[in-house]
């Protein structure tokens, strides 16, 4: 029997369909790194949109019989009620495709139907939305600020969008999606960077709205909308451009402030190796310049990141360790601390390297070309001048080693405050613009507000996060 979906009623298996496979992904079993199938969006001529999963029993026969994008008419599927919370749509039904289902693909791009169906909710309507997740959330806005994946015992990336009234939204990504945001087209793309996030739960922090993602979340850059055009003549100005913001430092307890040996970098200068062989120091400056003798980064081995050397036997780079080994860039940068008394020679290397300059060795290495191996990165550059709190260990040889960077004390017992608890989502998938060609219609419909409804939930170890700021203006009327 063939039928539109607002038509679909749970607990049948007759029905017939013609739709478009939106959005596509891989999710993961609440509170587990277990694969939970393949997802999807259907949307029918009539623009109305329905959750379709897969089991993960049925993944391996089914999914190569789909493709993101096309238009399909399918039978031989049945429905379910749809979950209670955490509904990707507000649909009383939910679609199940198993291995005997039928998948008809439709040729031509069928413009009648839409290439996505998003169900926008305006910024000043998330408070109604706190901790309530009967229904996920969809945002759209204009990508202003972004932090590159860090880690906070896991990785996390941190954004800000700004809707047409430039009204500021903070949005926090965790787990995959972090690691799979594509930052070397963000940086690339030419303002504005226009993005929708689908599926984000809504916290509260501080009495205000805290979006993150779930395990459901797929983020669109540049999606066709019937808004698209007003957003980018809002948008489109060179200040507009998405600001890449250093990594956040992790900030010490006023307890292990308090424990920690206090250098000014004039004791720095004069540190017996042989005393604090064993011992941690801390000193607040700034970084003032970098020195480029012996470049900015080393030929590491990607096992235990000893510098390759060549080989006696056939003069090829190879590690005291392990042998011939792939090359792996490594950061080994030279800068000169200050605290407006003295200077003193540091070496920063590692993990506090990739967390000062908000970018892995190997990215910058290979995206880019420096015209001398004494061409510092634009990454390594921004931070001069930059005030931080150093932990150092001395070498034998007397040479400073930064282990650790956190933010910068005026004060060497003034206390920091906790970062605040945050609840840990699942990985999640990244989905850019489709390419050109496909239907441009897209329906993003804002939702009217909803009683909000708190909701225990149990607090999990923070993971990799990404923080979007986002700004966007009222432009859907809700539906």
């Amino acid at each position: 029997m063939d039928v539109f979906i607002h038509e679909m009623e749970p607990y049948k298996s007759e029905y017939k369909i013609r739709v478009r496979i939106s959005r596509v992904w891989r999710a993961k079993k609440y509170n587990t790194n277990k694969d939970d199938g393949l997802h999807s969006v259907l949307i029918d001529e009539k623009g109305d949109a329905i959750h379709a999963i897969i089991n993960e029993s049925d993944y391996p026969l089914v999914h190569k019989k789909i493709q993101q994008g096309k238009v399909y008419d399918i039978h031989k599927f049945f429905t379910r009620k749809n979950q209670e919370n955490f509904k990707i749509l507000d649909h009383q039904s939910q679609v199940r495709f198993n291995a005997m289902t039928i998948f008809e693909a439709v040729e031509g791009n069928c413009p009648e139907i839409p290439e996505q169906r998003f169900y926008l909710v305006e910024f000043d309507q998330l408070k109604a939305r706190m901790n309530d997740n009967t229904i996920l959330t969809d945002l759209y806005g204009c990508l202003k600020s972004i932090v590159p994946p860090h880690e906070t015992t896991v990785k996390h990336k941190e954004s800000k969008c700004e809707r047409q009234e430039r009204e500021d939204l903070r949005i926090t990504l965790w787990g995959n999606t972090a690691r799979q945001v594509d930052m070397e087209t963000i940086r690339k793309t030419s303002p504005p960077v226009l993005m929708a996030l689908t599926s984000l739960k809504i916290k509260e922090y501080l009495d205000k709205p805290a979006p993150s993602n779930t395990s459901n979340t797929c983020i669109f850059i540049n999606p066709y909308i019937p808004e698209t055009n007003k957003y980018r003549l809002q948008f489109s100005k060179l200040v507009d451009r998405v600001q890449i913001l250093p990594t956040p430092f992790k900030q010490p307890t006023s307890e292990e402030i308090q424990e920690t040996d206090m250098k000014t970098v004039t004791e720095l200068n004069i540190l017996d190796p042989l005393s604090y062989k064993e011992q941690m120091v801390y000193c607040n400056g700034s970084i003032s310049r970098f020195a480029t003798h012996d470049g900015w980064w080393y030929k590491g081995c990607p096992r235990c990141y000893r510098e390759l050397k060549e080989q006696e036997h056939d003069n090829q780079l190879g590690c005291s360790l392990h042998g011939k080994q792939e090359i792996l860039p490594c950061f080994r940068v030279y800068m000169t601390i200050t605290d407006d008394q003295n200077d003193a020679a540091v070496i920063i290397m590692g993990k506090p390297a990739e967390q000062l300059f908000g970018s892995s060795c190997k990215d910058l290495v290979s995206k880019r070309s420096y015209p001398t191996e004494a061409t510092l990165p634009e990454e390594i550059e921004k931070t001069r001048g930059q005030k931080f709190l150093f932990q150092l260990k001395i070498k034998d040889d007397g040479e400073l080693i930064i282990k650790d960077i956190f933010p910068h004390m005026e004060s060497s017992v003034a206390p920091f405050e906790n970062d605040p608890a945050t609840m840990t989502p699942d990985p999640v998938p990244f989905q850019k613009r489709r390419a050109a060609g496909t239907s441009k219609k897209g329906l993003f419909i804002s939702e009217p507000n909803k009683k909000s409804r708190r909701v225990k939930e149990k607090q999990r170890n923070m993971k990799p996060h990404h923080r979007h700021q986002l700004k966007t203006k009222k432009l859907f009327d809700p539906g």
